[in-house]
């Protein structure tokens, strides 16, 4: 009877190492426990860390560096990239090992009473796999890691993009206002001269009350365009995470446009876009795939040892299995078919995302020639032209040829005009970043002020 109580007083103590709880490890643990796993491209992002804004002024470059340190998105895909890698680890173990037990002819009728003629069996098996299973897991594991680590840059090139067209925005609505203080103040002296000669009898008061009318709509408009710039700026900070912009102003100024390089040369670059680039892990992984799936055609064997003690003689005896399955219907036909169907979808898919790149490259070039005529025409044609129709018709209506309407007519053509221009430009602009988007290049630096070049409103005093 001794020995039967040893063996199932070792089965009980394996089982219960077997079963017991391990640590529930937080990310924390993980980073630092199995640091060597993961790539320090996953720690540039800390979300909880505070954020070093400039009050002053604030460059394209400070804007984007922020950017890529705080965005929300970009951190969540810090952490599921580590998530990945953290698969990798789980996809190098070894099944786990099995330990069966077994007590037979116990507590029955007549001469099985109770545990006279008891047989207790202890059994250790484990799972050999073949065909590289395992080794084919943790390969399908790391190109998800590297599917992963693209679709990041994907992010980071969408997040780029994002905030120069929002540096842009704000720089399009700093010089709106800048226009528009211009208009104020010329609506201001109108008001005052007007109000003059409207005290010496030289014009009706009518043409004073329309003089107020116009500075009231300039400082509507002023108002307004403080607003769409207030705006601008808490779009700009949102891209790091920031409720409330503590930048002053962005710096620089929508600048001179230069010379576009031909369409066929840049068609050559979109392989460089990443989400075209990103297919060739997607490739790579999926092609891993179908060997895991060939993989699993194959059979594994159980190997299983033990012992079985005889309580009728008080023997023990040793006991050995080998098991496995037997490949006749089931061969994992119908995995392998999907996943090779998988690669050539991809391969579709792949050239569908190149074709949409080259599409997308096309229009956002016409849309660039499009601006850069229309800036050419702005500025060489249309603003000479309304400044110049300004100047004679104010300097008319001081000697008395025009009346007032005539010359708020020509005012509000020339800054009309100057606004087309910016708008204009920060067309270009937008467009341009659109472009170094699809070819993943780096995004442009924003024009120094003093590169910039746009004709001014001479005041007659």
């Amino acid at each position: 009877m001794r020995p039967f109580l040893i063996v199932l007083t070792l089965v009980f103590i394996a089982s219960g190492c077997v079963t017991t709880t391990p640590p529930n490890d937080s990310p924390a643990t993980l980073t630092t426990s199995n640091s060597q796993y993961f790539n320090d491209e996953t720690n540039n992002h800390s979300p909880m860390a505070s954020i070093t804004e400039p009050i002053g002024p604030l460059t394209l470059q400070q804007a984007a560096s922020l950017a890529l340190l705080h965005n929300p998105s970009l951190s969540a895909f810090s952490w599921e990239i580590r998530a990945r890698e953290s698969l990798e680890i789980q996809e190098g173990f070894y099944p786990n090992p099995e330990l069966e037990t077994e007590l037979e002819n116990f507590a029955g009728t007549g001469p099985i009473d109770l545990f006279n003629q008891a047989e207790a069996t202890a059994l250790y098996s484990q799972l050999i796999e073949f065909g590289g299973k395992r080794e084919n897991r943790q390969v399908v594991a790391q190109w998800e890691t590297e599917s992963a680590r693209w679709d990041y840059r994907v992010a980071v090139a969408d997040v780029l993009a994002q905030v120069a067209q929002r540096y842009f925005d704000v720089l399009t609505a700093q010089q709106r206002i800048e226009i528009l203080n211009e208009l104020l103040q010329l609506a201001e002296e109108s008001v005052f001269a007007i109000s003059e000669r409207v005290k010496t009898g030289r014009v009706a008061p009518m043409e004073e009350t329309r003089a107020r009318v116009e500075l009231a709509a300039e400082q509507n408009l002023l108002d307004q365009a403080k607003g769409e710039l207030e705006a601008a700026k808490i779009q700009l900070a949102a891209a790091w995470g920031s409720a409330v912009p503590q930048f002053e102003l962005a710096t620089g100024t929508l600048g001179d446009i230069h010379e576009l390089p031909s369409l066929e040369s840049l068609s050559t670059e979109v392989e460089a876009n990443p989400d075209v680039q990103r297919w060739s892990a997607e490739m790579k992984k999926r092609e891993a795939a179908l060997n895991l799936e060939v993989s699993q055609a194959v059979p594994d064997i159980t190997l299983s040892g033990g012992l079985r003690y005889i309580n009728e003689s008080d023997d023990v005896a040793f006991i050995a299995a080998v098991s496995f399955p037997l490949n006749i219907f089931n061969r994992n036909q119908g995995a392998i078919q999907a996943s090779r169907e998988r690669i050539q979808k991809g391969e579709e898919e792949k050239r569908a995302v190149t074709v949409e790149a080259l599409s997308a490259l096309s229009t956002v070039y016409q849309s660039l020639l499009s601006s850069r005529t229309q800036i050419d025409r702005l500025k060489k044609e249309i603003l000479p032209g309304a400044n110049s129709a300004y100047e004679a018709v104010r300097e008319g209506y001081e000697q008395g040829k025009f009346a007032y309407l005539e010359v708020l007519d020509a005012q509000r053509t020339l800054f009309e005009s100057r606004t087309k221009l910016i708008e204009t430009t920060a067309d270009f602009h937008a467009h341009w970043v659109a472009l170094e988007r699809l070819l993943g290049k780096p995004l442009q630096n924003v024009i120094p002020a003093d590169q910039m070049t746009m004709p001014e409103v001479k005041n007659n005093e």
